[in-house]
């Protein structure tokens, strides 16, 4: 597969995102397990952030998931998109397409449109209707693919029926006794494909060299899709951790432009300043390196607020915190990839106004935040006038001139002691 296709591939991810049908309402559900049952039907479309979903009933729209493992055994009568560290399992219905990337893929019952993945394993045993565009470590079909198979994985085995064309690059191809095709399978590869008797090629078998460093580059297209995987989940965390903090950062970025675009250069053109002039003196060198690791996992982090508030935008404030995350990141993120020249600018906006988001949101929240409570206990801790026994005290009036004293004296008394208020009597004449 060229560096053209392979773009390609992260290109339908973005805009299979992007272009799905404007939703009026959905649901964004931020949990540790979603579940929807075999007799229950969701009439919107549904946005996940959670370590498992399991769909049994009937979606009525879209899914779009960031999560630990999807199984889908009911109907989804949309698209799905996933992001996901473990397996991706349709044993039911997907009458759109499919796109994504997890670890491991597997399609066992029915997909509507196209499956567009990359994993370090794809398996699909059920009946995909439209085309199949895939970068793995190893692929296997068993079933069926309605028109052409476009890839590129290490090792490959073709079983069952592909309607169309193959066009993959590939180290090592088994092909089995039961497949048929009805057009052409060309293939790139170092060596001949491995093909059984009684398997049916309807076009022409075509073997074209394959480029040298052909694993080096399908690990690293593997890679960069657990990338953009390790962000989404990374960024999930971070706002679950900073949700305060996180939501007014991102709500800066989008509210305050400028404000956030001017503290985000500033901080990243001063820490670096800074980390010098420590690292000059021997006292500052473990402050040094403390902002040195701070530096490096802004570098990483930073953009989260600026993907949120984009994603913001895009749903039309509608998306909570955690979808408009996910979908800003992977739009991102996938931007980034599809247009490399581009992506670099997209990177430095999406890191200074993020960084400046942080900056921001962090100030005001410490402004905001309530004084601390006092380190001692309570058993310790004494009033003022506890503090200071004389506190409040004065002195009785003295004499008044003609030798006469005052009938009365309203000098307090030392702590302890009764109250003075007796009357002085004159001294005779």
């Amino acid at each position: 597969m060229t560096k053209r296709l392979q773009h390609l591939m992260f290109g339908v991810a973005v805009f299979g995102v992007v272009l799905l049908p404007a939703p009026l309402v959905f649901d964004v559900i931020d949990t540790s397990l979603y579940l929807l049952n075999e007799d229950m039907t969701q009439d919107e479309d549904l946005y996940l952030a959670t370590e498992r979903a399991q769909i049994d009933g009937v979606l009525d729209g879209d899914l779009v998931a960031a999560t630990g493992s999807l199984t889908i055994t009911g109907t989804v009568t949309g698209d799905v998109f996933v992001i996901s560290q473990g397996r991706v399992l349709v044993t039911g219905e997907v009458q759109g397409s499919l796109r994504g990337a997890a670890r491991d893929v597997v399609v066992e019952g029915a997909v509507g449109n196209d499956v567009a993945v990359t994993a370090l394993s794809t398996n699909i045993s059920g009946m995909v209707e439209r085309d199949v565009l895939v970068v793995a470590g190893s692929f296997k079909l068993e079933g069926e693919i309605g028109r052409d198979l476009r890839g590129r994985f290490i090792s490959g085995t073709l079983g069952g029926t592909i309607g169309g064309d193959v066009d993959v690059t590939v180290q090592n191809l088994t092909v089995e006794g039961n497949f048929e095709i009805g057009g052409d399978l060309i293939y790139r590869s170092t060596r001949d494909a491995t093909i059984a008797d009684g398997a049916i090629v309807s076009g022409q078998l075509i073997r074209l060299p394959s480029e040298g460093t052909f694993v080096l580059e399908l690990w690293l297209t593997i890679a960069r899709a657990m990338s953009i995987l390790a962000f989404v989940v990374s960024g999930i965390i971070l706002l679950w951790l900073f949700r305060h903090t996180g939501a007014r950062a991102a709500g800066l970025v989008r509210t305050r432009p400028w404000r956030t675009l001017l503290v985000g250069v500033g901080v990243l053109f001063l820490v670096p300043i800074v980390i010098v002039l420590l690292v000059a003196t021997i006292v500052g060198v473990p402050v040094a390196i403390l902002l040195i690791v701070l530096y490096v996992l802004g570098l990483l982090m930073s953009p989260v607020p600026a993907v949120t508030a984009f994603g913001n935008r895009v749903l039309g404030g509608r998306g909570g915190l955690f979808g408009a995350f996910v979908l800003g990141a992977l739009v991102w993120r996938l931007g980034i990839e599809v247009i490399p020249l581009v992506g670099v600018a997209l990177y430095l906006a999406a890191l200074t106004w993020g960084t400046g988001g942080w900056a921001l949101a962090a100030w005001e929240e410490r402004k905001r935040a309530p004084a601390p409570e006092p380190l001692l206990p309570q058993s310790m801790m004494v009033s003022d006038a506890e503090a200071d026994p004389l506190q409040g005290w004065e002195p009785p009036l003295p004499p008044s001139p003609g030798g006469t004293a005052s009938t009365t004296t309203e000098a307090a008394a030392l702590p302890g002691s009764e109250s003075v208020a007796d009357e002085i009597p004159a001294e005779d004449e």
